[in-house]
């Protein structure tokens, strides 16, 4: 069947969203359709209004799960529950919270301790940025002992040291970059790790913005042609100028237009809303727009970066409801620097109804 309006589209799928939770007898009969809508449902819910509103009489979508007592809504219903479907998915939204190792259970000691740290708070998931001081092997064993999954690493930065903070940007250094890029994937390799953060770098005073924009799109073409091979997703991430001085991708629209640009699935954004605050803030109406082009999330309290608990300028219980309402229900990584005991700022965790 062809169903011509996305609104009338999103009104079914709230009507079946509601008798599955309402009925026995419908869930029984529904659960395959329901699930296949919902996966349908992903993409739409990630529309803004504005968009949705100029869509409505253009948008065909083929469908052949719709039960068909729901085709005859009238169009004055369409119009009043069009947007209703975000609530009813927020509901069944479930995000979890992964452990940022680099920030977090410092107090524990070196990487390896980190991660049993981490288990033992109860966490199932952990990233960290820069693994690379400790063979791959040994975090591999830590990983089997304590059952945590990784879900994220940074690119191999060069030297931390010498203050690099990645390639990928950097007119001249292409050749290093490679090397890292391939570095970086054999280690998420050995962690049964998917997400790589491609860090940008910083800005060299020897070339302009220009060459610093085309070298960066050229080293995440190649990326993004290396990453689809090995099953790995490329995130880049616009960091705030006050965090990190001089870092080159320090703007949304620029990250923005490289991800449209290269359209690949393997390309996308790592919103920090930390960062977003502290770059452009207006958090709402940025998420709207951002998370269709969004690839994993991390929190942390503005401006002073401790847990999201803390007083601050982000109300992360709103954020957190913004965020359900465009469906994602991938991982959340907790990029904070502790205020206490890092077991002892979790509390955000139960407060904004997120999993560990």
């Amino acid at each position: 069947m062809i169903i011509k309006h996305r609104a009338k589209y999103i009104s079914i799928c709230q009507n079946i969203a509601f008798y599955e939770i309402n009925s026995i007898k419908a869930r029984n009969r529904y659960k395959k359709p329901v699930i296949q809508v919902r996966a349908r449902m992903m993409n739409l819910v990630m529309v803004s209004h504005s968009k949705l509103d100029r869509s409505l009489s253009h948008s065909v979508i083929h469908s052949t799960v719709v039960p068909s007592p729901y085709l005859w809504l009238n169009k004055t219903t369409v119009y009043q529950h069009q947007y209703s479907i975000y609530q009813k998915l927020s509901c069944t939204v479930t995000m979890k919270v992964a452990a940022n190792l680099t920030f977090m259970f410092n107090e524990a000691g070196g990487l390896l301790a980190r991660y049993k740290a981490a288990k033992k708070a109860g966490f199932l998931a952990v990233e960290c940025a820069f693994p690379y001081s400790v063979p791959a092997q040994d975090v591999v064993s830590v990983l089997r002992e304590t059952g945590l999954k990784q879900v994220l690493i940074n690119s191999d930065p060069g030297n931390l040291e010498a203050g690099e903070l990645g390639f990928a940007a950097v007119p001249g250094q292409e050749e290093r970059f490679k090397q890292s890029l391939e570095k970086s994937i054999a280690y998420a390799k050995a962690l049964n790790c998917h997400k790589i953060h491609i860090m940008s770098g910083k800005t060299s005073h020897d070339h302009d913005e220009a060459s610093h924009l085309a070298t960066f799109e050229s080293n995440l073409r190649h990326a993004v042609n290396r990453l689809v091979t090995e099953g790995i997703i490329g995130l880049i991430e616009p960091i705030n100028p006050v965090s990190t001085p001089g870092y080159f991708l320090n703007n949304y629209p620029t990250a923005v237009t490289l991800i449209e640009k290269i359209n690949s699935p393997n390309l996308r954004l790592q919103l920090d809303v930390f960062h977003m605050q502290m770059i452009t803030g207006n958090v709402s109406n940025n998420i709207q727009m951002l998370m269709p082009l969004t690839g994993h999330i991390q929190v942390a309290q503005a401006p002073h970066r401790h847990e999201p608990s803390c007083p601050g300028e982000l109300d992360y219980v709103y954020v957190f409801r913004k965020l359900r309402e465009t469906g994602y229900d991938g991982y959340v990584g907790a990029e904070y620097k502790p205020s206490t005991i890092s077991e002892n700022s979790l509390d955000w965790i139960d407060r904004c109804s997120l999993q560990l």
